[in-house]
């Protein structure tokens, strides 16, 4: 796609300078100008809009993901099992999860998994609070 759209940014003005050299109907130079000046505008726009996405992301906002992830593996191990207060195990956790591992912290954090009645934590990020 970025090839294309890299083409598309290159070609059509290329178009547009082309269509005044060998005097085309004005109709095709008004087209081909408003599709460079869309081309042009929006390979200038589409990075800015990528860019503040990713910057709006709240720091630990994986990590919340992830422990929520491990809440929900959590609770179906205390659902087959049916028991309450001890541990469970990170292999009986991790069968529940996509890929089969306990996900890793991206900050660097360590995982606490908890009891039943406590939700999973994380050393930087803190505990998983809904």
């Amino acid at each position: 796609m970025i090839i294309i759209f890299g083409a598309a940014v290159i070609g059509l003005p290329l178009l547009f300078a082309i269509s005044f050299i060998f005097d085309w109907p004005t109709k095709a130079k008004v087209f081909f100008g408003s599709l460079a000046l869309i081309t042009v505008g929006s390979a200038i726009v589409i990075p800015n809009f990528v860019r503040a996405r990713v910057s709006s992301r709240p720091p630990g906002g994986h990590c919340i993901n992830n422990l929520r992830q491990i809440d929900g593996a959590k609770e179906q191990v205390f659902l087959e099992r049916a028991y309450k207060g001890a541990e469970p195990t990170a292999a009986e956790i991790a069968r529940y999860i996509k890929g089969q591992t306990i996900p890793k912290c991206p900050g660097g954090g360590v995982y606490r998994l908890g009891t039943a009645e406590e939700k999973p934590s994380c050393s930087k990020h803190g505990a998983l609070t809904k």
